[in-house]
């Protein structure tokens, strides 16, 4: 069931990817997000390129187009859904 958008809800949300455990937690968050129709802001560090290889035999692009292409095609997001941003950003 799809949360009602109301004044107080969120378009716009920011999730960022540390490096802590959790990748499978943080992707799942990541899906409903996206089913919610939310613009997502995605920033992850480089310990995080190594939990998702690890923990999801995921490879996170260093490049910020090319993750956010991933993203977007893993998680059936509609274009500029998902904005990756580089480390420096």
């Amino acid at each position: 069931m799809d949360a009602p958008t109301t004044p107080t809800t969120p378009t716009t949300v920011t999730l960022a990817f540390t490096g802590a455990s959790g990748m499978p937690f943080g992707l799942r968050l990541l899906e409903c997000l996206v089913a919610a129709q939310r613009r997502i802001y995605l920033l992850y560090s480089s310990a995080a390129q190594v939990v998702a290889k690890h923990e999801c035999d995921l490879v996170l692009p260093a490049q910020p187009r090319a993750a956010a292409r991933l993203f977007s095609e893993r998680c059936g997001a509609r274009d500029n859904q998902i904005t990756v941003f580089a480390r420096d950003d």
